[in-house]
């Protein structure tokens, strides 16, 4: 739980192709009491430009907005890539429909290859049945 009482639930795996470690996250935020008159995108924003601070980014893209239909449910997406202090680059996509929102993202030192599948695992999230 956060200073607000909100559940969080964090995972990260590492996967080695060919000589180059690739790192997979998922970060899910699910708010406790949501606020029905603040902008989902907001909310997304704010979570994501967190995240962005936890990992030392000096540079970004700039977010693009989407409305998905993600596993057959309506949903609101931000888009982005980041660069860290040290140069590694983030490929990076949140996802927020009512109280949950998550920020998924892969990153590597030397770029992130294109057999890491990250356009694959940034749309894989799927939110819980109950939504």
């Amino acid at each position: 739980l956060d200073v607000d009482s909100n559940k969080i639930y964090t995972v990260q795996s590492v996967s080695i192709i060919g000589k180059q470690e690739c790192y997979y996250s998922v970060h899910i935020l699910q708010l406790r009491d949501g606020a029905p008159d603040e902008d989902i995108f907001d909310r997304l924003t704010q979570y994501m430009d967190y995240i962005k601070s936890t990992q030392n980014i000096v540079s970004s893209s700039g977010y693009k907005k989407g409305n998905n239909l993600l596993k057959g449910k309506l949903s609101s997406s931000l888009a982005e890539n980041w660069t860290d202090h040290s140069g590694q680059q983030f490929a990076v996509m949140g996802w927020a429909k009512g109280r949950t929102m998550a920020v998924l993202y892969v990153y590597s030192q030397d770029g992130i290859p294109a057999q890491a599948g990250a356009p694959n695992f940034l749309n894989s999230f799927q939110f819980p049945n109950s939504f």
